[in-house]
């Protein structure tokens, strides 16, 4: 297995073979599969609102959304460029899913609309031909989807706070000083109420060890 969700009900797996399975969570049995990915599936989510949804991304850059009830697939969405790596729902708006993929980009997906609806590029416009590392490994929202944080194979982690007034041009979270450019403007066209956060310096403290007692003290 590669990715695993659970309710009270059932648990669905997402194996290397693009096979999604679902097991009765009380008796552990298998009562269902579906063959829609071509490629590993790498995450699994239940719907927030409507728990008969399970969405599944995978290598094959698709996100599928099947229909316990109806045991079929009800939405896909697909995208040419960059294997999808993790996936998280929003709790907040339309319940948008959103992707990371090997191309460092963030994409936005509502189930009524096939092509995503935003998305952020964490590479800077002066690096896009480099060999630089581009690989989102994993996406975690707070609370509220105030924040949302990406992680990535070069070690780093990227933060963007939540923009609640007018949404704004996205540029690169790592990289806030970057002006727009025109190469960005195709993406920057698909906006998201979601802006880089400037990454604050933290202070660090160094604790010297206790010194020890004088002698004759802590003896009885």
């Amino acid at each position: 297995m590669c990715a695993i969700a659970w309710s009270p009900s059932f648990i669905v797996s997402g194996g290397p073979d693009g096979t999604l399975r679902v097991w009765n969570s009380s008796t552990r049995a298998h009562e269902a599969q579906f063959s829609e990915h071509k490629g590993k599936v790498t995450q699994v989510l239940i719907d927030m609102v409507k728990p008969n949804l399970v969405h599944s991304c995978g290598e094959d850059k698709t996100v599928i959304t099947v229909d316990l009830r109806v045991e079929r697939r009800v939405t896909c969405h697909s995208s040419q460029e960059g294997q999808f790596q993790n996936m998280v729902q929003l709790a907040t708006s339309e319940n948008e899913l959103l992707t990371c993929d090997h191309g460092g980009s963030v994409k936005f997906w509502d189930c009524d609309v096939p092509e995503p609806v935003s998305m952020i590029v964490t590479i800077p416009p002066n690096e896009m031909e480099s060999t630089r590392e581009r690989r989102l490994t994993h996406l975690s929202l707070s609370k509220g989807d105030k924040y949302l944080l990406a992680s990535t194979a070069a070690g780093e982690v990227q933060v963007c706070r939540r923009q609640r007034r007018l949404p704004t041009p996205l540029l690169p979270a790592t990289y806030p000083s970057y002006p727009r450019t025109p190469s960005y403007t195709p993406l920057h066209a698909l906006t998201h109420p979601y802006t880089p956060r400037t990454p604050q310096h933290t202070r660090t403290r160094t604790l010297n060890p206790p010194s020890r007692p004088p002698a004759g003290m802590g003896s009885a």
